[in-house]
């Protein structure tokens, strides 16, 4: 009788030997928690498999796309300000990578994915909103943030 073999492509990195032979390397998972955490860990490069905020699945996975989200969930660009340390402008700014979100009144600055992640998780923590998100790393390790 055949056995079937299940593999959790996710989970493994496949590495080619060049000689016919591959290896499947099991990718470590972390689990974080807790923001300061997050700096342990470099995120430029990666990807977002899952987002959930307030148990709601995301399904637009950029870092980028995520944030503008949040905000909309807050409505007030009066607390997003308060809450963030990054550059957040009160006028319509649409250059040096400023963006507009009309119904806030606020422009945002972009920034890099370890920044932005690190906007999002704040952002949720002083919200009150439930996230997790799960994130493949470049190395192919897998982050879950649960918070």
């Amino acid at each position: 009788m055949l056995q079937k073999i299940i593999i959790d492509i996710l989970n493994y990195t496949i590495l080619d030997q060049n000689n016919g032979d591959i290896i499947l390397k099991k990718n470590a998972i972390i689990n974080v928690s807790e923001i300061q955490d997050i700096k342990n860990y470099d995120f430029k490069k990666s990807s977002i498999i899952q987002c959930s905020i307030n148990n709601k699945e995301f399904v637009k996975l950029k870092y980028n796309q995520i944030i503008k989200q949040i905000y909309e969930l807050i409505g007030d660009g009066v607390k997003i300000i308060i809450n963030t340390k990054l550059n957040i402008k009160t006028i319509q700014k649409e250059n040096e990578g400023f963006y507009y979100l009309e119904k806030l009144g606020i422009s945002v600055q972009g920034v890099d994915s370890n920044k932005c992640l690190l906007k999002i998780v704040n952002q949720c923590k002083k919200n009150k909103f439930s996230i997790l998100l799960k994130i493949k790393l470049i190395n192919n390790n897998i982050i879950n943030i649960i918070i």
